[in-house]
């Protein structure tokens, strides 16, 4: 059965309750041999892959890289480059944040 959040948003009524013992198993299908490929290797590179997927996530909501705001190739590669630039700087600068202090910070610049 679904509610309706606050926000409209879709909920499950029953959802915590599976989560918690849904944690200590992880189940994947793969069609690579299993004696080639054993379940450790396999399971190193879904969660791999899983970040990268999380990173394109972060890019496409953060950075807005999922629209873009030009029609031409150029254009495109131009504000393209800009962000992913920019999504390197944010990356670099939330690992270590002592490298770029928020002091200096007072002007914000949207791209």
């Amino acid at each position: 059965m679904q509610k309706a959040g606050p926000q409209g948003e879709q909920k499950s009524a029953s959802a915590r309750p599976r989560q918690s013992g849904c944690r200590r198993i992880l189940v994947l299908g793969t069609s690579l041999p299993a004696e080639d490929y054993p379940a450790q290797q396999v399971l190193s590179a879904y969660r791999l892959r899983w970040q990268i997927e999380l990173a394109f996530k972060r890019l496409k909501s953060l950075l807005r890289i999922d629209r873009l705001p030009t029609h031409s190739e150029r254009g495109s590669r131009s504000w393209l480059y800009a962000h992913l630039i920019l999504a390197l700087l944010c990356d670099e600068i939330s690992r270590n944040p002592g490298i770029f202090p928020l002091k200096t910070c007072s002007n914000v610049i949207y791209i």
